[in-house]
């Protein structure tokens, strides 16, 4: 269970990290 937690965190944090990368290009 925590580890499906783990993969949970990681997954929203990579998605947020993608989400504000393009984001950065769509300012640019």
């Amino acid at each position: 269970m925590i580890a499906r937690w783990t993969v949970t965190i990681e997954e929203a944090s990579a998605h947020l990290h993608v989400r504000s990368f393009t984001v950065d290009l769509l300012e640019d």
